[in-house]
């Protein structure tokens, strides 16, 4: 009453093995590629925003640079008839500006909005570079040492006696030359 079992063949048994295993080798294979090719993806994604967050975080760094280069003094540009306003409501007033083989010649008038006389003034003149034409440099040393120092291109001093209080100007010459 029971029944035997047919014997499978052992040969076609392998067979169908091996088709299975080539099957699950090449769905194997081809979830690897996938999955590293997502992951090549994801990488050069990362590496993107990463390199777009640097640069965003340089840019904002140069700019508090900047800001504080502008803000550290009272930066007038040599403009010839055109009153400037310094800290403190002092205002200057540039006759004329002569870039000569001595240097700047600056020629011009001072105002005085106090109410105080003062006694001797002086004032320091220094040519200095745009902060945005050494940003090349300032990026090297921000990576370097994180210390960016400028020179300025030349300096002169110039002192007056005696400064009236009034709103009326007064006269400035001063030579700025080159350091060496």
């Amino acid at each position: 009453m029971t029944e035997a079992q047919p014997t499978p063949n052992l040969e076609i048994v392998v067979e169908n093995l091996r088709k299975r295993t080539r099957r699950m080798l090449i769905v194997f294979t081809s979830i690897f590629a996938l999955l590293a090719a997502a992951l090549a993806c994801f990488g050069f994604l990362v590496w993107k925003k990463s390199k777009s967050i640097d640069k965003g975080v340089e840019d904002v760094a140069f700019d508090q640079f900047a800001n504080g280069y502008t803000e550290g003094g009272n930066l007038v540009t040599p403009e010839v008839n055109t009153i400037q306003f310094l800290r403190r409501g002092y205002s200057i007033s540039f006759d004329s500006v002569q870039y000569t083989q001595e240097g700047l010649a600056l020629s011009g008038t001072i105002g005085n909005p106090n109410q105080l006389w003062i006694g001797s003034l002086a004032l320091k003149f220094a040519a200095r570079p745009y902060v945005y034409t050494f940003r090349d440099k300032w990026r090297e040393s921000y990576y370097n040492s994180g210390f960016f120092s400028w020179t300025p291109l030349g300096t002169s001093a110039r002192g007056r006696r005696l400064l009236v209080p009034s709103l009326r100007a007064h006269p400035l010459l001063s030579r700025s030359r080159s350091p060496t």
